[in-house]
Protein backbone atom coordinates (compact mmCIF):
# COMPACT_ATOMS: atom_id res chain seq x y z
CA UNK A 1 0.00 0.00 0.00
CA UNK A 2 3.00 2.05 0.86
CA UNK A 3 4.63 1.66 -2.26
CA UNK A 4 1.14 2.72 -4.21
CA UNK A 5 1.29 5.88 -2.55
CA UNK A 6 4.12 6.83 -3.35
CA UNK A 7 3.61 6.00 -7.17
CA UNK A 8 0.53 8.17 -6.85
CA UNK A 9 2.13 11.20 -5.21
CA UNK A 10 4.11 13.14 -8.07
CA UNK A 11 0.03 12.23 -10.00
CA UNK A 12 -1.66 14.20 -6.86
CA UNK A 13 0.68 16.75 -6.50
CA UNK A 14 0.64 17.49 -10.18
CA UNK A 15 -3.25 17.59 -9.67
CA UNK A 16 -3.08 19.59 -6.85
CA UNK A 17 -0.99 22.33 -9.04
CA UNK A 18 -3.23 22.04 -12.07
CA UNK A 19 -5.96 22.88 -9.32
CA UNK A 20 -4.28 25.82 -8.17
CA UNK A 21 -3.95 27.12 -11.41
CA UNK A 22 -7.56 26.83 -13.01
CA UNK A 23 -9.61 27.67 -9.42
CA UNK A 24 -9.22 31.62 -10.91
CA UNK A 25 -11.44 32.62 -13.62
CA UNK A 26 -8.92 35.19 -14.02
CA UNK A 27 -5.97 32.75 -15.79
CA UNK A 28 -6.41 31.50 -19.16
CA UNK A 29 -6.32 28.13 -18.02
CA UNK A 30 -9.16 28.66 -15.07
CA UNK A 31 -11.18 30.53 -18.14
CA UNK A 32 -11.25 27.55 -20.09
CA UNK A 33 -11.47 24.96 -17.50
CA UNK A 34 -15.01 26.28 -16.24
CA UNK A 35 -15.76 27.02 -20.63
CA UNK A 36 -15.29 23.18 -20.56
CA UNK A 37 -17.41 22.37 -17.10
CA UNK A 38 -20.20 24.71 -18.37
CA UNK A 39 -20.21 23.03 -22.25
CA UNK A 40 -18.77 26.02 -23.58
CA UNK A 41 -16.27 23.21 -25.89
CA UNK A 42 -15.63 26.22 -28.59
CA UNK A 43 -14.89 28.25 -26.00
CA UNK A 44 -12.49 26.22 -24.50
CA UNK A 45 -10.60 24.70 -27.32
CA UNK A 46 -10.05 28.23 -28.51
CA UNK A 47 -8.57 29.74 -24.81
CA UNK A 48 -6.60 25.97 -24.91
CA UNK A 49 -5.11 26.89 -28.38
CA UNK A 50 -4.02 30.15 -26.82
CA UNK A 51 -2.48 28.86 -24.15
CA UNK A 52 -0.56 25.79 -26.70
CA UNK A 53 0.64 28.88 -28.77
CA UNK A 54 2.93 30.03 -25.50
CA UNK A 55 3.38 26.64 -23.61
CA UNK A 56 2.83 23.69 -26.58
CA UNK A 57 4.23 20.92 -23.45
CA UNK A 58 1.64 22.55 -21.43
CA UNK A 59 0.15 19.16 -20.23
CA UNK A 60 -3.52 21.12 -18.18
CA UNK A 61 -3.90 22.43 -21.70
CA UNK A 62 -3.50 19.28 -23.77
CA UNK A 63 -5.14 17.11 -21.29
CA UNK A 64 -8.46 19.74 -21.98
CA UNK A 65 -8.15 19.69 -25.89
CA UNK A 66 -8.15 15.88 -25.36
CA UNK A 67 -11.27 16.27 -23.87
CA UNK A 68 -13.50 18.54 -25.95
CA UNK A 69 -11.84 18.36 -29.44
CA UNK A 70 -13.94 15.16 -29.22
CA UNK A 71 -16.63 16.21 -28.49
CA UNK A 72 -16.52 18.81 -31.33
CA UNK A 73 -15.60 16.31 -33.97
CA UNK A 74 -12.13 18.16 -34.14
CA UNK A 75 -9.88 15.23 -32.81
CA UNK A 76 -7.71 15.23 -36.10
CA UNK A 77 -6.77 18.98 -34.75
CA UNK A 78 -4.95 17.12 -31.56
CA UNK A 79 -1.94 15.38 -33.87
CA UNK A 80 -0.34 18.83 -34.56
CA UNK A 81 -0.76 19.85 -31.09
CA UNK A 82 1.25 16.64 -29.66
CA UNK A 83 4.04 16.88 -32.44
CA UNK A 84 4.41 20.67 -31.13
CA UNK A 85 4.66 19.11 -27.80
CA UNK A 86 7.62 16.78 -28.37
CA UNK A 87 9.18 19.11 -29.83
CA UNK A 88 9.07 21.44 -27.09
CA UNK A 89 9.37 18.85 -24.51
CA UNK A 90 10.60 15.39 -25.77
CA UNK A 91 11.30 14.17 -22.36
CA UNK A 92 8.36 14.90 -20.41
CA UNK A 93 6.68 11.62 -19.89
CA UNK A 94 3.20 13.08 -19.19
CA UNK A 95 2.99 14.15 -22.97
CA UNK A 96 3.89 10.81 -23.76
CA UNK A 97 1.18 9.25 -21.78
CA UNK A 98 -1.11 12.07 -23.97
CA UNK A 99 0.52 11.27 -27.20
CA UNK A 100 0.23 7.45 -26.66
CA UNK A 101 -3.22 7.34 -25.33
CA UNK A 102 -4.39 9.42 -28.42
CA UNK A 103 -2.90 7.10 -31.17
CA UNK A 104 -4.21 4.32 -29.23
CA UNK A 105 -7.72 5.52 -28.96
CA UNK A 106 -7.68 6.91 -32.59
CA UNK A 107 -6.51 2.75 -33.71
CA UNK A 108 -2.72 4.23 -34.52
CA UNK A 109 -1.62 1.08 -33.10
CA UNK A 110 1.93 1.74 -34.32
CA UNK A 111 2.33 4.70 -33.45
CA UNK A 112 1.56 4.37 -30.33
CA UNK A 113 3.70 1.55 -30.13
CA UNK A 114 6.38 3.85 -31.24
CA UNK A 115 5.87 6.28 -28.60
CA UNK A 116 5.92 3.44 -25.65
CA UNK A 117 9.19 2.62 -26.80
CA UNK A 118 10.36 5.87 -26.36
CA UNK A 119 8.71 6.07 -23.23
CA UNK A 120 10.39 3.34 -21.59
CA UNK A 121 13.88 4.67 -22.67
CA UNK A 122 13.36 7.68 -20.60
CA UNK A 123 11.91 6.40 -17.73
CA UNK A 124 13.02 3.26 -15.29
CA UNK A 125 11.41 -0.03 -16.59
CA UNK A 126 8.23 -0.24 -14.89
CA UNK A 127 4.24 -1.08 -16.62
CA UNK A 128 2.68 2.48 -17.06
CA UNK A 129 3.53 3.26 -20.48
CA UNK A 130 2.12 -0.43 -21.94
CA UNK A 131 -0.74 -0.25 -19.31
CA UNK A 132 -2.00 3.79 -20.52
CA UNK A 133 -1.44 2.32 -24.12
CA UNK A 134 -4.17 -0.92 -23.21
CA UNK A 135 -6.44 1.27 -21.14
CA UNK A 136 -6.78 3.99 -23.83
CA UNK A 137 -7.12 0.79 -26.83
CA UNK A 138 -9.68 -0.31 -24.48
CA UNK A 139 -11.76 2.50 -24.43
CA UNK A 140 -11.86 2.62 -27.71
CA UNK A 141 -13.00 -0.91 -27.82
CA UNK A 142 -10.27 -2.09 -29.75
CA UNK A 143 -9.67 -5.66 -27.52
CA UNK A 144 -7.27 -6.51 -30.24
CA UNK A 145 -4.41 -3.59 -29.87
CA UNK A 146 -5.06 -3.80 -26.51
CA UNK A 147 -4.19 -6.97 -26.29
CA UNK A 148 -1.08 -6.10 -28.16
CA UNK A 149 -0.31 -3.68 -26.48
CA UNK A 150 -0.11 -6.12 -22.90
CA UNK A 151 1.95 -8.79 -25.13
CA UNK A 152 4.64 -6.20 -25.85
CA UNK A 153 4.53 -4.99 -22.38
CA UNK A 154 5.36 -8.78 -20.64
CA UNK A 155 7.99 -9.25 -24.17
CA UNK A 156 10.19 -6.22 -22.31
CA UNK A 157 9.37 -6.56 -19.03
CA UNK A 158 9.39 -10.21 -18.07
CA UNK A 159 6.76 -13.31 -18.33
CA UNK A 160 4.91 -12.44 -15.42
CA UNK A 161 4.42 -8.35 -15.82
CA UNK A 162 0.62 -6.96 -16.66
CA UNK A 163 -0.56 -9.87 -15.05
CA UNK A 164 -4.14 -8.31 -13.29
CA UNK A 165 -4.57 -6.70 -16.67
CA UNK A 166 -3.71 -9.90 -18.80
CA UNK A 167 -6.13 -11.67 -16.95
CA UNK A 168 -8.99 -9.12 -16.88
CA UNK A 169 -8.55 -8.52 -21.02
CA UNK A 170 -8.75 -12.86 -21.38
CA UNK A 171 -11.81 -12.73 -19.63
CA UNK A 172 -13.24 -9.88 -20.93
CA UNK A 173 -12.34 -11.55 -24.62
CA UNK A 174 -14.00 -15.04 -23.63
CA UNK A 175 -10.50 -17.15 -23.06
CA UNK A 176 -11.39 -18.15 -19.39
CA UNK A 177 -8.79 -20.46 -19.35
CA UNK A 178 -6.20 -18.23 -19.96
CA UNK A 179 -7.79 -15.77 -17.86
CA UNK A 180 -7.45 -18.23 -15.40
CA UNK A 181 -3.73 -19.23 -15.68
CA UNK A 182 -2.83 -15.41 -15.10
CA UNK A 183 -5.20 -15.17 -12.15
CA UNK A 184 -3.04 -18.29 -10.33
CA UNK A 185 0.22 -16.89 -10.81
CA UNK A 186 -0.86 -13.28 -10.01
CA UNK A 187 -2.15 -15.01 -6.32
CA UNK A 188 1.00 -16.91 -6.35
CA UNK A 189 2.96 -13.66 -6.41
CA UNK A 190 0.59 -11.52 -4.66
CA UNK A 191 -2.17 -13.71 -2.50
CA UNK A 192 -4.03 -10.06 -1.51
CA UNK A 193 -5.00 -9.98 -5.40
CA UNK A 194 -6.84 -13.79 -4.91
CA UNK A 195 -9.92 -11.16 -3.38
CA UNK A 196 -9.81 -9.23 -6.92
CA UNK A 197 -9.18 -12.83 -9.21
CA UNK A 198 -12.24 -14.36 -7.45
CA UNK A 199 -14.86 -11.03 -7.75
CA UNK A 200 -13.63 -11.17 -11.26
CA UNK A 201 -14.55 -14.72 -12.14
CA UNK A 202 -17.45 -14.99 -10.06
CA UNK A 203 -19.14 -13.10 -12.71
CA UNK A 204 -18.30 -15.58 -15.16
CA UNK A 205 -22.05 -16.65 -17.26
CA UNK A 206 -22.89 -19.63 -15.48
CA UNK A 207 -22.79 -21.81 -18.42
CA UNK A 208 -19.18 -20.98 -18.87
CA UNK A 209 -18.70 -21.94 -15.10
CA UNK A 210 -17.17 -25.73 -15.98
CA UNK A 211 -14.51 -23.87 -18.31
CA UNK A 212 -13.24 -21.95 -15.19
CA UNK A 213 -13.58 -24.97 -12.64
CA UNK A 214 -11.73 -26.95 -15.29
CA UNK A 215 -9.13 -24.44 -16.19
CA UNK A 216 -8.34 -24.31 -12.25
CA UNK A 217 -8.20 -28.09 -11.73
CA UNK A 218 -5.97 -28.33 -14.77
CA UNK A 219 -3.17 -25.91 -13.12
CA UNK A 220 -3.64 -27.98 -9.76
CA UNK A 221 -1.87 -26.02 -7.86
CA UNK A 222 -2.44 -24.78 -3.91
CA UNK A 223 -3.42 -21.30 -4.86
CA UNK A 224 -5.67 -22.47 -7.86
CA UNK A 225 -7.21 -25.11 -5.34
CA UNK A 226 -8.01 -21.54 -2.97
CA UNK A 227 -9.39 -20.00 -5.81
CA UNK A 228 -11.53 -22.99 -7.17
CA UNK A 229 -12.75 -22.99 -3.05
CA UNK A 230 -13.72 -19.52 -2.91
CA UNK A 231 -15.56 -19.78 -6.47
CA UNK A 232 -17.45 -22.42 -5.39
CA UNK A 233 -18.34 -21.08 -2.24
CA UNK A 234 -19.47 -17.86 -3.77
CA UNK A 235 -21.25 -19.81 -6.39
CA UNK A 236 -23.80 -21.71 -3.94
CA UNK A 237 -21.73 -24.68 -3.74
CA UNK A 238 -20.86 -24.30 -0.11
CA UNK A 239 -20.05 -27.76 1.50
CA UNK A 240 -17.68 -28.59 -1.70
CA UNK A 241 -16.07 -25.14 -1.87
CA UNK A 242 -15.31 -24.93 2.44
CA UNK A 243 -13.86 -28.67 1.86
CA UNK A 244 -11.55 -27.12 -1.03
CA UNK A 245 -10.05 -24.56 1.16
CA UNK A 246 -9.63 -26.78 4.17
CA UNK A 247 -7.42 -29.11 2.11
CA UNK A 248 -5.32 -26.25 0.22
CA UNK A 249 -4.80 -24.19 3.27
CA UNK A 250 -1.37 -22.13 3.09
CA UNK A 251 1.81 -23.16 5.28
CA UNK A 252 1.41 -20.18 7.08
CA UNK A 253 -0.95 -19.57 9.84
CA UNK A 254 -1.40 -15.93 9.16
CA UNK A 255 -2.10 -16.63 5.65
CA UNK A 256 -4.58 -20.19 6.51
CA UNK A 257 -6.26 -18.15 8.90
CA UNK A 258 -6.85 -14.98 6.49
CA UNK A 259 -8.22 -17.88 3.73
CA UNK A 260 -10.68 -19.54 6.31
CA UNK A 261 -11.67 -15.46 7.40
CA UNK A 262 -12.57 -15.24 3.50
CA UNK A 263 -14.40 -18.39 3.24
CA UNK A 264 -16.62 -17.65 6.15
CA UNK A 265 -17.61 -14.30 4.67
CA UNK A 266 -19.00 -16.02 2.22
CA UNK A 267 -20.75 -18.78 4.16
CA UNK A 268 -21.97 -17.42 7.50
CA UNK A 269 -25.11 -15.35 6.82
CA UNK A 270 -26.92 -18.26 4.60
CA UNK A 271 -29.60 -20.01 5.71
CA UNK A 272 -29.36 -23.36 3.98
CA UNK A 273 -28.26 -26.50 5.70
CA UNK A 274 -25.02 -26.93 3.45
CA UNK A 275 -23.89 -23.24 4.67
CA UNK A 276 -24.63 -23.93 8.02
CA UNK A 277 -22.49 -27.05 8.06
CA UNK A 278 -19.65 -24.92 6.38
CA UNK A 279 -20.04 -22.20 8.37
CA UNK A 280 -19.28 -24.78 11.63
CA UNK A 281 -16.45 -26.43 9.66
CA UNK A 282 -14.74 -23.23 8.92
CA UNK A 283 -15.14 -22.14 12.19
CA UNK A 284 -13.64 -25.29 13.54
CA UNK A 285 -10.45 -25.04 11.17
CA UNK A 286 -10.19 -21.34 12.26
CA UNK A 287 -10.01 -22.35 15.89
CA UNK A 288 -7.30 -25.14 15.02
CA UNK A 289 -4.93 -21.60 14.35
CA UNK A 290 -5.97 -20.11 17.72
CA UNK A 291 -4.92 -20.33 20.77
CA UNK A 292 -6.39 -19.76 24.55
CA UNK A 293 -9.51 -18.21 25.11
CA UNK A 294 -10.00 -16.98 21.59
CA UNK A 295 -9.98 -21.10 20.32
CA UNK A 296 -12.30 -21.80 22.86
CA UNK A 297 -14.75 -19.03 21.80
CA UNK A 298 -14.39 -20.27 18.14
CA UNK A 299 -14.88 -23.76 18.85
CA UNK A 300 -18.15 -22.66 21.09
CA UNK A 301 -19.28 -20.84 17.73
CA UNK A 302 -18.70 -24.17 15.86
CA UNK A 303 -20.66 -26.42 17.92
CA UNK A 304 -23.38 -23.71 17.99
CA UNK A 305 -23.27 -23.65 14.25
CA UNK A 306 -23.00 -27.68 14.06
CA UNK A 307 -26.25 -27.66 16.47
CA UNK A 308 -27.84 -24.92 14.25
CA UNK A 309 -27.60 -26.75 11.42
CA UNK A 310 -29.01 -30.47 12.92
CA UNK A 311 -25.64 -32.17 13.15
CA UNK A 312 -25.58 -32.64 17.11
CA UNK A 313 -23.35 -35.59 17.18
CA UNK A 314 -20.83 -32.88 15.64
CA UNK A 315 -21.77 -30.34 17.96
CA UNK A 316 -21.41 -32.80 21.23
CA UNK A 317 -17.86 -33.21 19.84
CA UNK A 318 -16.53 -29.94 20.08
CA UNK A 319 -18.65 -28.99 23.25
CA UNK A 320 -16.55 -31.75 25.04
CA UNK A 321 -13.66 -30.32 23.33
CA UNK A 322 -14.64 -26.94 24.79
CA UNK A 323 -15.46 -28.89 28.50
CA UNK A 324 -12.25 -30.29 28.80
CA UNK A 325 -9.88 -27.62 27.59
CA UNK A 326 -8.47 -25.43 31.05
CA UNK A 327 -8.55 -22.68 28.97
CA UNK A 328 -12.30 -21.74 28.92
CA UNK A 329 -13.56 -19.25 31.48
CA UNK A 330 -16.25 -19.94 33.60
CA UNK A 331 -18.91 -17.78 31.55
CA UNK A 332 -17.60 -20.11 28.51
CA UNK A 333 -18.63 -22.96 30.17
CA UNK A 334 -22.07 -22.15 31.36
CA UNK A 335 -22.35 -21.31 27.44
CA UNK A 336 -21.26 -24.36 26.34
CA UNK A 337 -23.65 -26.47 28.71
CA UNK A 338 -26.67 -24.38 27.32
CA UNK A 339 -25.52 -25.11 24.05
CA UNK A 340 -25.27 -28.65 25.01
CA UNK A 341 -28.81 -28.37 26.38
CA UNK A 342 -30.31 -27.54 23.18
CA UNK A 343 -28.35 -30.11 22.02
CA UNK A 344 -30.04 -32.70 24.13
CA UNK A 345 -33.08 -31.25 23.66
CA UNK A 346 -32.75 -31.52 19.50
CA UNK A 347 -31.89 -35.26 19.80
CA UNK A 348 -34.68 -36.42 22.60
CA UNK A 349 -32.59 -37.14 25.64
CA UNK A 350 -34.89 -35.69 28.21
CA UNK A 351 -32.86 -37.44 31.24
CA UNK A 352 -29.32 -36.09 30.17
CA UNK A 353 -30.79 -32.37 29.28
CA UNK A 354 -32.77 -32.29 32.95
CA UNK A 355 -29.41 -33.35 34.27
CA UNK A 356 -27.46 -30.57 32.44
CA UNK A 357 -29.93 -27.86 33.25
CA UNK A 358 -29.30 -28.70 37.01
CA UNK A 359 -26.07 -28.64 36.66
CA UNK A 360 -26.12 -25.32 34.93
CA UNK A 361 -28.36 -23.87 37.89
CA UNK A 362 -28.16 -20.81 39.11
CA UNK A 363 -25.10 -19.98 36.42
CA UNK A 364 -28.12 -19.21 34.20
CA UNK A 365 -30.71 -15.90 34.80
CA UNK A 366 -34.38 -17.02 35.42
CA UNK A 367 -35.77 -16.31 32.00
CA UNK A 368 -33.15 -18.34 30.01
CA UNK A 369 -33.54 -21.41 32.69
CA UNK A 370 -37.28 -21.29 32.34
CA UNK A 371 -37.03 -21.03 28.34
CA UNK A 372 -35.03 -24.04 28.57
CA UNK A 373 -37.38 -25.70 31.00
CA UNK A 374 -40.29 -25.28 28.98
CA UNK A 375 -38.34 -27.02 26.08
CA UNK A 376 -37.31 -29.93 28.46
CA UNK A 377 -40.83 -30.21 29.40
CA UNK A 378 -42.27 -29.89 25.64
CA UNK A 379 -39.91 -32.74 25.30
CA UNK A 380 -41.42 -35.13 27.75
CA UNK A 381 -44.68 -34.23 26.57
CA UNK A 382 -44.41 -34.83 23.01
CA UNK A 383 -43.03 -38.77 24.44
CA UNK A 384 -46.38 -39.02 26.64
CA UNK A 385 -45.03 -37.96 30.34
CA UNK A 386 -46.97 -35.03 30.51
CA UNK A 387 -46.90 -35.59 34.11
CA UNK A 388 -43.05 -35.19 34.45
CA UNK A 389 -43.82 -32.28 31.61
CA UNK A 390 -45.90 -30.18 34.10
CA UNK A 391 -43.55 -30.88 36.92
CA UNK A 392 -40.98 -29.38 35.34
CA UNK A 393 -42.41 -26.22 34.59
CA UNK A 394 -44.85 -26.01 37.63
CA UNK A 395 -43.73 -22.91 39.44
CA UNK A 396 -42.86 -20.92 36.00
CA UNK A 397 -45.93 -18.02 36.34
CA UNK A 398 -44.61 -16.37 33.02
CA UNK A 399 -47.28 -15.76 30.01
CA UNK A 400 -44.96 -18.57 28.45
CA UNK A 401 -45.50 -20.91 31.41
CA UNK A 402 -49.08 -20.58 31.82
CA UNK A 403 -49.87 -21.00 28.40
CA UNK A 404 -47.49 -24.46 28.11
CA UNK A 405 -49.46 -25.63 31.42
CA UNK A 406 -52.08 -24.89 29.70
CA UNK A 407 -51.69 -26.60 26.60
CA UNK A 408 -50.49 -29.85 28.77
CA UNK A 409 -53.73 -30.22 30.21
CA UNK A 410 -55.24 -30.06 27.12
CA UNK A 411 -53.38 -32.79 26.09
CA UNK A 412 -54.71 -35.11 28.41
CA UNK A 413 -58.35 -33.85 27.68
CA UNK A 414 -58.55 -31.54 30.97
CA UNK A 415 -60.55 -28.71 29.08
CA UNK A 416 -61.66 -26.98 31.96
CA UNK A 417 -57.97 -27.08 33.66
CA UNK A 418 -56.62 -25.88 30.07
CA UNK A 419 -58.69 -23.37 29.69
CA UNK A 420 -58.56 -21.95 33.20
CA UNK A 421 -54.41 -21.62 32.25
CA UNK A 422 -54.70 -19.86 28.78
CA UNK A 423 -57.08 -17.42 30.48
CA UNK A 424 -54.36 -16.48 33.03
CA UNK A 425 -51.68 -16.02 30.22
CA UNK A 426 -53.87 -13.36 28.25
CA UNK A 427 -54.19 -12.68 24.83
CA UNK A 428 -50.79 -10.87 24.31
CA UNK A 429 -48.06 -12.45 23.76
CA UNK A 430 -44.34 -11.02 22.46
CA UNK A 431 -44.66 -14.50 20.35
CA UNK A 432 -47.59 -13.44 17.95
CA UNK A 433 -48.18 -16.81 16.90
CA UNK A 434 -47.96 -18.46 20.04
CA UNK A 435 -50.82 -15.12 20.89
CA UNK A 436 -53.10 -16.91 18.23
CA UNK A 437 -52.88 -19.92 18.49
CA UNK A 438 -53.76 -19.74 21.98
CA UNK A 439 -56.65 -17.70 21.28
CA UNK A 440 -57.82 -20.39 18.71
CA UNK A 441 -57.22 -23.09 21.75
CA UNK A 442 -59.43 -21.28 23.66
CA UNK A 443 -62.24 -20.37 20.84
CA UNK A 444 -61.84 -24.36 20.47
CA UNK A 445 -62.73 -25.20 24.32
CA UNK A 446 -65.56 -22.87 24.52
CA UNK A 447 -67.21 -24.27 20.99
CA UNK A 448 -66.66 -27.91 22.33
CA UNK A 449 -68.41 -26.86 25.73
CA UNK A 450 -67.25 -29.90 27.66
CA UNK A 451 -65.00 -30.21 30.52
CA UNK A 452 -63.12 -33.26 29.82
CA UNK A 453 -62.44 -34.72 26.29
CA UNK A 454 -59.47 -36.97 26.18
CA UNK A 455 -59.46 -37.64 22.41
CA UNK A 456 -59.34 -34.28 21.58
CA UNK A 457 -56.24 -34.34 23.89
CA UNK A 458 -54.81 -36.87 22.24
CA UNK A 459 -55.22 -35.47 18.60
CA UNK A 460 -53.74 -32.23 20.01
CA UNK A 461 -50.32 -33.73 21.45
CA UNK A 462 -50.09 -35.61 18.13
CA UNK A 463 -50.32 -32.72 16.62
CA UNK A 464 -47.62 -31.40 19.06
CA UNK A 465 -45.59 -34.27 18.10
CA UNK A 466 -45.03 -33.72 14.69
CA UNK A 467 -47.86 -36.11 13.16
CA UNK A 468 -49.67 -33.87 11.48
CA UNK A 469 -51.45 -36.66 8.93
CA UNK A 470 -52.28 -38.21 11.91
CA UNK A 471 -53.88 -35.38 13.36
CA UNK A 472 -55.94 -34.62 10.94
CA UNK A 473 -57.75 -37.98 10.90
CA UNK A 474 -58.12 -37.79 14.43
CA UNK A 475 -59.82 -34.49 13.97
CA UNK A 476 -61.85 -35.10 11.21
CA UNK A 477 -63.32 -38.47 13.05
CA UNK A 478 -63.78 -36.98 17.03
CA UNK A 479 -65.60 -33.95 15.06
CA UNK A 480 -68.70 -35.81 14.21
CA UNK A 481 -68.98 -36.49 18.20
CA UNK A 482 -69.32 -33.24 18.80
CA UNK A 483 -72.57 -31.10 18.67
CA UNK A 484 -72.07 -27.95 15.94
CA UNK A 485 -69.98 -25.81 17.21
CA UNK A 486 -67.64 -27.95 18.30
CA UNK A 487 -67.90 -29.77 15.17
CA UNK A 488 -67.19 -26.92 12.88
CA UNK A 489 -64.51 -25.57 15.16
CA UNK A 490 -62.34 -29.00 15.19
CA UNK A 491 -62.96 -29.04 11.24
CA UNK A 492 -61.55 -25.84 10.95
CA UNK A 493 -58.45 -26.59 13.02
CA UNK A 494 -57.75 -29.87 10.99
CA UNK A 495 -58.16 -27.87 7.55
CA UNK A 496 -55.53 -25.66 9.02
CA UNK A 497 -53.18 -28.23 9.04
CA UNK A 498 -54.22 -30.09 6.84
CA UNK A 499 -53.35 -26.94 5.01
CA UNK A 500 -49.73 -26.45 6.46
CA UNK A 501 -49.34 -30.25 4.89
CA UNK A 502 -49.97 -28.83 1.53
CA UNK A 503 -53.36 -30.76 1.42
CA UNK A 504 -55.35 -28.82 0.04
CA UNK A 505 -58.28 -31.14 -1.61
CA UNK A 506 -58.62 -32.16 2.22
CA UNK A 507 -58.68 -28.91 3.54
CA UNK A 508 -61.31 -27.51 1.45
CA UNK A 509 -64.04 -30.07 2.33
CA UNK A 510 -63.22 -30.06 5.89
CA UNK A 511 -63.90 -25.75 5.66
CA UNK A 512 -66.73 -26.55 3.58
CA UNK A 513 -68.23 -28.69 6.40
CA UNK A 514 -67.14 -26.08 8.87
CA UNK A 515 -68.69 -23.32 7.18
CA UNK A 516 -72.32 -22.94 8.94
CA UNK A 517 -73.79 -19.93 8.83
CA UNK A 518 -75.70 -20.21 11.97
CA UNK A 519 -71.88 -20.17 13.70
CA UNK A 520 -70.76 -16.67 12.08
CA UNK A 521 -67.50 -16.41 14.32
CA UNK A 522 -66.31 -20.40 12.61
CA UNK A 523 -67.70 -20.19 9.14
CA UNK A 524 -66.14 -16.23 8.39
CA UNK A 525 -62.86 -18.31 9.43
CA UNK A 526 -63.22 -21.21 7.29
CA UNK A 527 -64.42 -18.37 4.28
CA UNK A 528 -61.17 -16.34 4.46
CA UNK A 529 -59.43 -19.73 4.23
CA UNK A 530 -60.80 -20.56 1.30
CA UNK A 531 -60.40 -16.87 -0.20
CA UNK A 532 -56.65 -17.51 0.03
CA UNK A 533 -56.61 -20.65 -1.15
CA UNK A 534 -58.23 -19.37 -4.59
CA UNK A 535 -55.91 -16.83 -4.23
CA UNK A 536 -52.92 -19.22 -4.15
CA UNK A 537 -54.49 -20.98 -7.28
CA UNK A 538 -55.01 -17.56 -9.32
CA UNK A 539 -58.41 -17.85 -9.35
CA UNK A 540 -59.12 -14.21 -8.00
CA UNK A 541 -62.35 -14.10 -9.12
CA UNK A 542 -63.50 -17.26 -6.77
CA UNK A 543 -62.21 -15.26 -4.57
CA UNK A 544 -63.75 -11.97 -4.82
CA UNK A 545 -66.94 -13.48 -4.45
CA UNK A 546 -66.52 -15.69 -1.38
CA UNK A 547 -65.05 -12.28 0.28
CA UNK A 548 -68.02 -10.58 -1.00
CA UNK A 549 -70.32 -13.13 0.35
CA UNK A 550 -68.60 -13.18 4.20
CA UNK A 551 -69.18 -8.91 4.33
CA UNK A 552 -72.21 -9.62 2.92
CA UNK A 553 -73.47 -12.63 5.72
CA UNK A 554 -71.44 -11.65 8.69
CA UNK A 555 -70.99 -8.37 9.00
CA UNK A 556 -70.08 -7.89 12.89
CA UNK A 557 -67.34 -9.82 11.88
CA UNK A 558 -63.61 -9.20 13.11
CA UNK A 559 -62.96 -10.88 9.96
CA UNK A 560 -64.23 -8.13 7.94
CA UNK A 561 -61.91 -5.31 8.05
CA UNK A 562 -58.99 -8.15 6.11
CA UNK A 563 -61.95 -9.12 3.90
CA UNK A 564 -62.93 -5.84 2.58
CA UNK A 565 -59.23 -5.26 2.36
CA UNK A 566 -58.42 -8.32 0.52
CA UNK A 567 -61.32 -7.61 -1.67
CA UNK A 568 -60.17 -4.39 -2.95
CA UNK A 569 -56.76 -4.94 -3.42
CA UNK A 570 -57.88 -7.89 -5.70
CA UNK A 571 -60.14 -5.58 -7.41
CA UNK A 572 -56.66 -3.04 -8.16
CA UNK A 573 -58.50 -0.53 -5.45
CA UNK A 574 -55.76 -0.18 -3.39
CA UNK A 575 -51.93 -1.57 -3.34
CA UNK A 576 -51.01 -5.59 -2.31
CA UNK A 577 -49.67 -4.59 1.51
CA UNK A 578 -51.59 -1.60 1.05
CA UNK A 579 -53.81 -0.16 3.62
Amino acid sequence: MKAIIVLMLPAMLAAQAQSAQTNSTTTPMGRATMAERNGNFAEAASVYASILKTQPASLGALIGMEHVLPRLDRRPEMFPLLRQALAADSASTGVLAIVVRNFASSGQADSARYYVARWTRIAPPNADPYREWSDAALMARDVAQAKLALDAGREKLGPTALGIERAQLLQRMGDLAGAVQEWVVVVRETPPYRDAAVSLLTQVAPGNRMLVRDALVKEGSRDAKQIQGLLLAKWGESAAGAGMIRAALPADPMASTALLHELLDIVRNREDKESRLATAATLEALAAHETGAGAVHTLLDAARAFADAGDERNARRLLAVVAENPSAPGSMMTTASATLLGVLIAEGKGVEAERVLGELGSNLGMDEHDRLARKIAMLWARTGDVGRAEKIIAPDSSTAGLDLRGRFRLFVGDLAGASDLLKQAGPFDDDREQSLGRISLLTLIQAVGEDSVPALGAALLTLASGDSARAVTQLTALAITFKDAGAAETRLLAARVALARHDTVSALALLQLADIKELPATAAAARMEVAQIRIAEKRESDARGILEQLILDFPASALVPEARHLRDTLRGAVPVGGR
